[in-house]
């Protein structure tokens, strides 16, 4: 192996520089391929905006209310919800928003407490269409389908928007 530390060990010892590396991986990684550096799987991820999610933010913008008041969701939510793990997703497309957590509070990796933007609630309200999906690389956004979404297609038929908006407004 070179001495030059950008060299790296590649396929049988042949040596790729790490820009090399980085383009190779660039290169296929929407289809996924495995890292020449360190091994792990890259790929760019295709995340569909699904119910759980719709139903998670009609919820959220129904408790947070016209100010968009901060929620402690575990405190407050449905087990539904708290056991769909959908709310946090919904950051990809900047519908929610997450308070930061006190500095000196390191026992959580989070805060847990959550708003919707407002481009959230007027998705939630049926005021707008946001991208069907989003592209994830590394959990970071790459981009977003040029197709839309409504609330109501995506709810679908397993929640039923009137019923969430009174729950969330009930807990108030």
């Amino acid at each position: 192996m070179n001495s030059d530390r950008h060299q790296i060990a590649l396929f049988g010892g042949l040596g790729w520089s790490l820009p090399e590396a980085r383009a190779y991986v660039k290169e296929r990684r929407e289809e996924g391929v495995e890292c020449p550096c360190c091994g792990q799987y890259c790929r760019i991820w295709k995340r569909k905006l699904n119910a759980g999610m719709a139903a998670a933010l009609v919820w959220l913008v129904a408790r947070a209310g016209a100010d968009r008041a901060w929620v402690h969701v575990a405190a407050t939510a449905p087990q539904w919800l708290i056991r769909s793990r959908e709310l946090a997703k919904l950051q990809h497309w900047g519908l929610i928003q997450q308070r930061q957590k006190e500095e000196n509070d390191s026992k959580r990796r989070t805060s847990g407490v959550w708003r919707p933007t407002i481009e959230g609630r007027e998705f939630a309200l049926g005021a707008s269409e946001v991208p069907r999906y989003v592209y994830l690389y590394q959990n970071e956004v790459e981009g977003y389908s040029v197709e839309l979404i409504g609330i109501a297609e995506a709810l679908g038929d397993r929640f039923d928007y009137r019923e969430l908006i009174r729950a969330g407004a009930e807990i108030r």
